[in-house]
């Protein structure tokens, strides 16, 4: 039992003895610890500048005489592409590396009284990339196969990269010697009637830009150089190839009432190398004995002449027929633009479509003032359309409505794609009793009332009586 008394005795002077210690003894101040290994480089960081410049920073200690930096082309870094001794005065240092690069890298701490630090690693990969000013190619000739380019000459240049216009396929030409030095190329072995993107560039920049179309082919078509001939051809039925050197040229004895249309016929503008197209002032009319052909109409700029021209194509006024067939109207990589009041009209009889084909225009001031009318695709009887294709046009100031349908026509496929609409007014889908004071209507085909509800509008039949009904496009409802 002893020595259970003894041993809280020995505490209490152990204690005492340790207060009493602490009580004449001053602590003095650690500054330096004594290592053998330099510490390890702290907050690594890297910042890419200008596309290649790349600073490279980490936090610097005081036993530190200088630093390892190594930079690696991969993950695992045994592919080493820079390593330098780096001074501690001059971190963060900035390397200019190669474009279009991904890299690693890692710091040392280097001491020649101590050991070196254990290696830090930058988490991340550093990617690089190329930053160049523009060289603004242009268009400087093409023909059926082919599309030629030029741009301010620099050495920085490597390849034009190519494709059809909105297609993933993309094609390489590397650029010669020859080709950099002069700051010109050509691209061959295209195909004739066919919009392209072309870009120019070095390692990933891009240095410019072009989108062109090649020229039709010429085989097989007949040359026109004058309105008469053109006028003629339309008559005939020909198949032509309008040239830029009889532009412009005009249809019709009196433009106002066009000219008329038996057969089907081409025309195709071979344009300038800088890309302007032949102009064709003037309208055309179907007529009753229309012989069920093609109207193909590409490359050129259809004008009717300040208003002076109603719609661009028409079923001819006074016609007795119903039905009457066309197995096809197209518009290709055309402007069209200045007509009072649409693109296409009955006048009051039946047209019978294979396809109506509206592809790659710029269909502008068609009814600007909106005076006259001014329907568009003005469907007003049972018409017939097997394929309406709406592709890749840009459409401003004009229309009233771009597609009208009042009767119940027999319409197929639709096809609406890459419509760039630019109007000045607001679209919306207001109830208006006389839709020619300004409210912007768009029309399509028919869809049923209160399909979509979210419009915060009114909606209904301009005219209930007039058989025009609420569409949707995309999923929200218009007038």
């Amino acid at each position: 039992m002893k020595s259970y008394r003894i041993i809280p005795a020995l505490l209490a002077a152990a204690l005492t003895f340790g207060m009493a210690a602490s009580c004449s003894d001053q602590f003095e101040e650690v500054t330096d610890i004594s290592l053998t290994r330099c510490l390890q480089p702290l907050n690594l960081s890297a910042k890419v500048s200008q596309g290649q410049n790349v600073t490279f920073g980490w936090d610097v200690s005081k036993d530190a005489e200088s630093y390892l930096l190594e930079i690696y082309s991969d993950e695992a870094m045994t592919e080493p592409v820079f390593t330098e001794e780096i001074d501690p005065a001059n971190v963060p240092v900035t390397k200019c590396l190669d474009v279009d690069m991904e890299y690693w890298f890692r710091v040392q701490s280097r001491n020649s009284r101590k050991d070196d630090s254990k290696w830090a690693v930058y988490a991340k990969s550093i990617k690089t990339f190329a930053v160049k000013s523009n060289l603004y190619m242009e268009l400087a000739g093409r023909d059926a196969n082919s599309i030629s380019l030029a741009w301010t000459p620099d050495p920085e240049v490597d390849r034009i990269e190519y494709c059809v216009n909105g297609a993933e396929e993309t094609q390489i030409y590397e650029l010669s010697a020859e080709d950099i030095a002069a700051g010109k190329a050509s691209i061959t072995g295209l195909t004739p009637s066919t919009e392209y993107d072309l870009v120019l560039y070095f390692s990933s920049a891009n240095r410019g830009e072009v989108v062109a179309w090649t020229m039709p082919d010429p085989n097989g078509l007949t040359v026109v150089t004058t309105s008469a001939a053109l006028a003629q051809g339309i008559t005939d039925g020909a198949n032509m190839l309008l040239k830029m050197e009889g532009s412009p040229y005009t249809i019709g004895a009196d433009l106002a009432k066009g000219l008329d249309a038996s057969k089907g016929f081409k025309i195709y503008g071979e344009g300038s190398p800088d890309g302007a197209m032949p102009v064709i002032f003037g309208c055309l009319n179907i007529t009753d004995s229309f012989d069920g052909g093609d109207i193909y109409i590409e490359g050129v700029v259809c004008n009717g002449s300040e208003q002076t021209c109603g719609f661009l194509i028409q079923h001819k006024e006074g016609s007795a027929a119903d039905g009457i067939a066309v197995n096809s109207i197209v518009y290709k990589n055309c402007e069209i633009c200045a007509y009072s009041k649409g693109l296409l009209y009955e006048w009051g009889k039946t047209l019978k479509i294979g396809e109506l084909r509206f592809d790659s225009c710029y269909i502008h001031d068609v009814n600007a003032d909106g005076t006259v009318g001014g329907d568009g695709i003005d469907l007003r009887q049972a018409s017939e359309i097997a394929k309406l294709s709406i592709v890749n046009n840009t459409i401003a100031n004009g229309f009233r409505t771009f597609l009208r349908i009042d009767a119940k026509p027999v319409i197929g496929d639709v096809v609406y794609k890459a419509v760039n609409l630019d109007v000045s007014n607001t679209i919306d889908t207001v109830l208006n009793e006389d839709i020619t004071l300004g409210k912007t209507v768009i029309m399509t085909m028919p869809w049923m009332t209160g399909s979509t509800d979210i419009v915060d509008a009114n909606d209904g039949g301009i005219n209930p009586a007039s058989g025009v009904y609420p569409v949707k496009i995309q999923g929200i409802e218009y007038m």
